[in-house]
């Protein structure tokens, strides 16, 4: 009895250690943990890009283009999910809204992270999670590393722009779509990111992800900033000049310093023109959002062997033919052929198109920007004026101030030469004028340091109840401001639900 009984217990010993070796072995695995932020492009066009902690969770999602919105647009389940589940969310998607189909059954994939062995495991997971999810959903899916035609054209022609930049020349693709998602936002420019190492790009996207509204489309974006500008235009004429009114009253009490107010109001008031130009001339200089010509069109639609009748295929939603909806077209359908020489050829041929009428329309882009010219001087002669006030308070400090205050004169109109130049050369453009609106937004922000270390708690506090008084005087232009804003949102929702549901309905 007792042997019969030991040999139960044996039995059972070792059906439970068996059980729990099966149950090892069929242990759901854990999401990667790429161990460092992590970037992943998913180029489906849609294109998306999420940022991954070092944890494997999405930290940040990006659409990259408008179909990318619409897909993205309502769904808010995707951050702080694991990036394996977030790609099978956005594949199931775009299977949903016909994105994905027996006729686009290509993702084009990429991952990148500073590491290359962390970002292989993050790509081969995600890889995975396509195909499977796709499978699921009875569609043939594959997943590729070739860059996508319309990443691949830009880079040829930034690399033939900068012959001599060797930064630009050792550009990988791979990496270049990455400075391209990191720039999208307008907050990185294109000169600072070649200088940022992979997690400084990364964490980049990540930060300008957090601020975009799910709702930013092309034409709230420049709703939203011909509002902001209007409003701050008015609020730079009421609020800047606070600090000179404040030392302008109390000049005997603060004769040696009394010019900070003048100076500080040059620099506040410098800063928002100049960004207020730079953001007009971004969307000016946009060169893939023009609408082309007929003749353009025809040039277009004969490289890629399409008549007239196909010219929907290369057309946005509103319908229009621009290099952009023209690349999402060649994207997709390059992304999905067999390589054959026929097919580079037909490149080729794309490309010749596209570079004739990005010539002419650069054309148009040198005109509009040129009209831009007026502000510019009219800034300058504002500027003037007030650079005349302070030379006024020059004359009447002691030479050692004296000598400071014409430093920072001398200073300013060297940069006032600068912009001249520009003016005079022709080579006006955003980030000109964003350079030097960043450098008179250092100064100001310099000078008001200055001017705190100044002045005493009680006429801080003065300085602050005259800046409420005057902000109460803006009321009108702030609800402005509010109206247009909500009306742009509005419209931007209705235009991006209604494209949502039109893809849902098939």
């Amino acid at each position: 009895m007792k042997k019969t009984w030991l040999k139960l217990l044996s039995l059972t010993l070792a059906t439970l250690m068996l059980a729990g070796v099966l149950a090892a072995c069929h242990k759901p695995e854990e999401g990667v943990k790429p161990g460092k932020e992590t970037y992943v492009n998913l180029d489906i066009n849609p294109d998306v890009s999420l940022t991954v902690g070092a944890d494997g969770t999405v930290t940040g999602v990006y659409a990259e283009n408008e179909d990318g919105q619409v897909l993205l647009y309502a769904e808010t389940d995707i951050l702080g999910e694991p990036v394996e589940d977030a790609v099978a969310h956005i594949v199931t998607l775009a299977i949903e809204m016909g994105f994905l189909s027996e006729e686009n059954a290509v993702v084009g994939t990429d991952a990148a992270s500073g590491d290359d062995e962390a970002a292989e495991r993050v790509l081969k997971a995600v890889n995975a999670r396509i195909e499977a999810t796709a499978k699921e959903a009875k569609v043939e899916v594959t997943t590729t590393s070739e860059t996508a035609y319309s990443v691949l054209r830009e880079l040829a022609a930034l690399k033939e722009q900068y012959p001599e930049n060797e930064a630009v020349q050792e550009l990988t693709a791979s990496r270049f779509k990455l400075i391209l998602s990191a720039t999208e936002s307008g907050e990185v420019t294109l000169e600072a990111a070649l200088e940022l190492s992979d997690e400084e790009l990364i964490a980049s996207l990540r930060e300008s992800a957090a601020k975009v509204e799910q709702f930013a489309t092309e034409a709230y974006l420049r709703a939203k900033t011909e509002a902001l500008a209007l409003y701050d235009k008015a609020a730079g004429l009421v609020l800047d000049g606070v600090y000179t009114e404040f030392y302008l009253k109390n000049f005997l009490t603060h004769s040696t310093t009394a010019y900070y107010g003048s100076l500080y109001q040059l620099y506040a008031t410098s800063a928002r023109g100049f960004d207020a130009i730079a953001d007009t001339l971004a969307y000016v200089e946009t060169v893939k959002r023009y609408e082309l010509s007929e003749e353009q069109v025809s040039a277009v639609l004969a490289a890629l062997d399409l008549t007239e009748a196909d010219r929907a295929l290369i057309a946005n939603s509103e319908g229009k033919v621009t290099v952009r909806s023209i690349e999402a077209y060649a994207d997709k359908r390059f992304k999905n052929s067999a390589a054959s020489a026929a097919l580079e050829q037909t490149k080729a041929e794309l490309t010749a198109a596209l570079e004739g009428a990005e010539d002419k329309i650069r054309t148009v882009i040198a005109e509009e920007v040129a009209a831009h010219e007026p502000e510019v001087r009219a800034l300058i002669e504002t500027c003037e004026g007030l650079l005349e006030g302070l030379n006024a308070t020059a004359a009447l400090l002691p030479a050692a101030v004296r000598d400071e205050l014409n430093a920072c004169i001398a200073d300013f109109n060297e940069i006032k030469t600068e912009i001249e130049g520009i003016l005079a050369s022709g080579t006006l453009g955003e980030t000109e004028m964003r350079r030097i609106a960043e450098l008179m937004r250092k100064k100001a922000a310099d000078t008001e340091a200055k001017i705190l270390a100044d002045l005493s708690e009680e006429e801080l506090a003065a300085v602050t109840e005259r800046r409420a008084e005057l902000e109460s005087t803006l009321a009108e232009a702030k609800a402005t401001m509010e109206n247009a804003l909500s009306a742009a949102e509005a419209q931007a929702r209705t235009y991006l639900e209604e494209l949502k549901a039109k893809h849902l309905a098939g």
